[in-house]
């Protein structure tokens, strides 16, 4: 449906009901299956619109995966000079997920203009709040990695800042009781515990600073030995300093090769230029 704009008055909307995805697999085979429901509508006047708008997936699965069907709503309202959206799914759905809390809001900034929709302003306040925590197998299962296995008990909570130009987080991601395994080349770690630490920028403009990435990270291999990880870098990829020790560990699951793995390594650098 369609409305009209005209004498310094908006009044738009748009409905999609029922959409199948699975009759348009056959020109987009990596198009997922589901049934797609949307919603919009815009009031108010071109230079300061107000609007709610909607999308819903119901049975959404993904190609390839095992997951059961999903079911995905998104809701989203103008308010101000922003557009507040926030991503929500049914109890089954974040079960399926390996969830038991979840959380996914942010406020993109807009720029209203009286000759065309609302476009995001890229120097505008970014806003946003992400939290997960639950298993790490399903989300990994959606990960487009064969023969790669992981598991554990992931915790994100995360607060996003800054501006869609240069934007920041601050928070933190943790993982505990991971395990990793590559089936192809016999690697096997376990007792993975990660400890990501994410600390939001200084300033503004030319002179700001980029926030600061802090990781901490334990293993042990297989068949035995530890390694450890640590250091820290800007999120430009700046001020790159990680060091890693290793000792005695025996990575390989396999009984043709054994190799066993001692040694300090130190980068530091750039993410771009490592040394």
């Amino acid at each position: 449906q369609a409305g009209q704009a005209g004498q310094g008055k908006l009044d738009v909307r748009l409905e999609l009901d029922s959409l199948a995805l699975t009759p348009w697999k056959k020109f987009v085979p990596a198009l997922p299956e589901g049934t797609v429901e949307a919603s919009a509508r815009l009031t108010g006047s071109p230079t300061r619109p107000n609007g709610d708008i909607r999308l819903g997936v119901q049975g959404l699965r993904l190609p390839g995966s095992t997951l059961k069907p999903l079911n995905l709503n998104l809701a989203g309202r103008i308010e101000g000079a922003g557009l507040v959206a926030r991503l929500t799914m049914d109890k089954e759905s974040m079960q399926a997920l390996g969830g038991t809390t979840a959380q996914l809001e942010v406020r993109v900034p807009l720029v209203f203009s009286p000759d065309g929709p609302p476009l995001p302003h890229m120097q505008g306040p970014l806003r946003g709040q992400v939290r997960w925590k639950g298993a790490a197998g399903p989300l990994w299962s959606l990960v487009p990695i064969a023969d790669q296995r992981f598991v554990g008990d992931v915790d994100v909570a995360v607060t996003l800042g800054g501006t869609l130009a240069a934007p920041s987080a601050k928070g933190t991601v943790l993982v505990d009781r991971g395990r990793y395994e590559n089936l192809l080349q016999g690697v096997l770690l376990t007792n993975i515990s990660l400890r990501l630490k994410l600390e939001e920028g200084r300033g503004q403009g030319a002179g700001s600073l980029p926030g600061v990435a802090r990781l901490e990270l334990d293993a042990a291999g297989g068949l035995g030995g530890k390694l450890h990880v640590a250091g820290y870098s800007r999120l430009d990829g700046s001020m790159l300093h990680i060091t890693t020790t290793i000792d005695r560990l025996r990575p390989l699951s396999r009984r043709d090769i054994r190799i066993e793995l001692s040694g300090n390594v130190n980068v530091k650098g750039s993410a771009t230029a490592p040394q």
